[in-house]
């Protein structure tokens, strides 16, 4: 049944894990963790619940290809050096992005720098965890395994819109916020997956370069948030700076996809299916 409906398993697997599991993981380590370090106290409660995607890659990799299945999945994630130049150009571009956002809802910007001086190495820390929990743990499953797969027979922009849908339910919970909330968190979302699927193409889905985007959209604005909680700064900044690195990735998105126009419009937006382009996806 896996091997005949894999992306049906695999979304099933995901949402299982997530919840059922995720839910109960969540409560549990909660209990256990002390509340003084920021990053660990909402990261590791979550493992279970971001690393249901890569979980659930590996299950139907497994059926369908066996031990070899799961090292093509897993084989994608370690770096390599011709995409070493990503590895820098990420973590400062969306930096800049997230405190300019921040800058623009009207935080002062000799604020933000001085959270920066003041608690740098919690932006550091926020990277690497989220570059370990929640990067690996999401992208080996949706960028790592679903994209590519949906990809071997959709065209580029259908892919892009499924996988896009599919992570926003993912989210469900956030879903049930005020809209004030849940509008920016859209955008950020939908924008981020337009951005994260050009990536992908860019380094032929190397999960270690879409780990650390991932992680690079999601470290700087916890940590700024954490920091404006810190020091009790009004919440209307809080939501506004949402809104504008929404339409801040928005933007980068655009300018993206204009910029590499004649090589996306040759290659993947045409209607025939990626499998017949040569995208292939062997787990």
């Amino acid at each position: 049944m896996i091997r005949r409906r894999p992306i049906t398993f695999f979304i099933l697997f995901t949402f299982l894990i997530s919840y059922a599991i995720g839910i109960s993981f969540n409560m549990f380590v909660s209990g256990l963790l002390n509340k003084k370090n920021e990053v660990f106290t909402i990261l590791l409660p979550r493992v279970a619940t971001v690393y249901g995607p890569a979980i659930a890659a590996i299950i139907v990799s497994y059926n369908i290809a066996g031990r070899e299945g799961i090292k093509l999945v897993l084989r994608k994630l370690l770096p390599s050096g011709k995409y070493a130049l990503y590895f820098f150009i990420i973590p400062i571009i969306s930096a800049c992005i997230t405190m300019g956002s921040y800058s623009l809802s009207g935080l002062p910007l000799n604020q933000i720098l001085q959270f920066l001086s003041q608690a740098w190495w919690l932006l550091l820390l926020q990277w690497v965890i989220q570059f370990l929990i929640v990067g690996i743990g999401e992208e080996t499953g949706w960028r790592g395994w679903l994209f590519p797969k949906l990809l071997e027979n959709n065209s580029f922009p259908k892919t892009v819109t499924i996988v896009s849908l599919i992570w926003c339910l993912w989210h469900l919970p956030l879903l049930f916020r005020e809209f004030n909330v849940v509008y920016p968190w859209l955008l950020i979302l939908f924008s981020v997956s337009i951005i994260l699927s050009w990536l992908w193409l860019k380094v032929n889905g190397n999960l270690f370069v879409l780990a650390l985007a991932h992680a690079s959209v999601n470290a700087p604005q916890a940590f700024i948030e954490n920091r404006m909680i810190e020091a009790r700064v009004g919440n209307s900044y809080l939501i506004a700076g949402w809104e504008i690195l929404g339409f801040a990735y928005l933007l980068l998105g655009i300018v993206i996809v204009i910029i590499d126009y004649k090589y996306l419009k040759q290659n993947y937006f045409s209607p025939a299916p990626a499998k017949a382009l040569g995208v292939k996806n062997l787990a």
